[in-house]
């Protein structure tokens, strides 16, 4: 019995490094708690500490707000978690500019995302939001590799002069997906699904039976 003991404790142990590898354990910031406008520029979600520089808010809409002007949100976030992290994926709602020229909004890059590494930025991008209504992921290069710090922020556009209002920009983010290790962001920004036992780790398994099962028989024969 003391072999079966150490066998399911080794067992259990490749479980646990199989599960280690589960896109599940990553954290999935969905902002489901926050109201549409709160007067404080922190919240917190699965560990992970989410600061602006304005007051937090889903404006009605799924997930957190950004304003890049003349609104009380925040135009800035700051992710932190306490240690490094890899940033995954970010889920956009656009909801277009209020750029006018030759009598039509006009699309600009209004949305900023950045990664820092001990003070130094390590991944820095720009782009449109997206119109309103529309759905975007982005997907961040898993070369960034690990970060202590992700920002994102709503930006004015180059010359704001043809903004008709204020704030000329924002958008929605949602479903901040941060994981623990590089292994763990390799899947899509989706829900998370249950990972099969690899083959080797059935193998392994299968092993530890029928060594069990010889050692089992040996002590029979010894009878």
């Amino acid at each position: 019995m003391r072999f079966g003991a150490r066998g399911l404790a080794l067992a259990a142990g490749v479980l646990g490094c199989v599960m280690a590898g589960d896109p599940s354990h990553a954290a999935t910031v969905k902002f489901d708690t926050l109201p549409v406008q709160q007067l404080s520029n922190s919240f917190e979600e699965k560990g992970v500490r989410i600061r602006g520089n304005g007051d937090l808010g889903s404006f009605g809409l799924a997930g957190i707000h950004l304003a890049d002007s003349g609104a009380s949100f925040a135009q800035k976030l700051v992710f932190r978690t306490g240690q490094e992290f890899y940033p995954v994926s970010i889920k956009i709602v656009g909801l277009g500019t209020k750029l006018m020229r030759g009598g039509s909004f006009v699309p600009y890059e209004n949305l900023k995302i950045r990664a820092f590494r001990n003070g130094k930025r390590v991944f820095w991008d720009r782009f449109y939001a997206g119109d309103p209504g529309e759905v975007s992921y982005f997907r961040l290069p898993e070369a960034v590799g690990p970060v202590d710090r992700l920002v994102i922020s709503s930006i004015m556009p180059d010359d704001p002069s043809d903004c008709i209002t204020a704030p000329c920009g924002n958008f929605n983010i949602d479903n901040v997906r941060l994981a623990r290790s590089a292994r763990m962001g390799l899947t899509e920004a989706a829900a998370p699904v249950p990972v099969p036992l690899p083959a080797p780790g059935l193998l392994l398994l299968g092993a530890l039976a029928a060594l069990g099962l010889a050692a089992r028989r040996r002590r029979v024969m010894r009878r």
